[in-house]
């Protein structure tokens, strides 16, 4: 080893030594240092988690069931009067869009209701595939086969 190589490899130490080293780690730059002087409290409040309570009148009346009863009726009347009547093209975009309201209130309901996001997921398919078969957009055997074809994709 050369006297060149003996120079260059204390360079590295020297460099490597003072990356390591932590100089003027308690030098203030107009830091505030009251920061370090607060108090923490270590120990954890558990908030229970809310309970949804049904919404009921004094008569005991659950109100989720009747507003999911009054939107199933009347999404299967709109579906009704497209069936039974002959509309423009407007006045049925209208009947699928109030479909459509009802079935969002529908379906808020019964999550409300029973609070599980399975079955909320569940009965959001099933009223938008009423629909889309109601208003005929689509077939039984084209929600069949999508349906078929969604759940073969996600199960590979």
């Amino acid at each position: 080893m050369n006297l060149d190589d003996h120079d260059k490899i204390t360079q590295i130490k020297e460099l490597a030594a003072d990356i390591r080293e932590i100089k003027d780690f308690t030098k203030n730059e107009n830091f505030d240092a009251s920061v370090f002087n607060t108090a923490i409290n270590r120990t954890r409040v558990d908030v229970p988690e809310p309970k949804v309570e049904p919404v009921k009148r004094k008569n005991g009346t659950d109100w989720h069931i009747v507003i999911i009863g009054f939107c199933v009726i009347g999404l299967f009347c709109l579906i009704a009067v497209n069936a039974l009547l002959t509309l423009d093209p407007k006045h049925t975009g209208l009947l699928i869009v109030a479909g459509l309201i009802a079935v969002t209130f529908a379906i808020l309901s019964i999550h409300l209701k029973f609070n599980n996001q399975g079955a909320t997921i569940i009965v959001a398919v099933f009223f938008v595939a009423v629909v889309l078969i109601g208003f005929e957009i689509f077939t039984p055997r084209e929600i069949a086969d999508k349906a078929e074809t969604i759940y073969s994709s996600t199960s590979q």
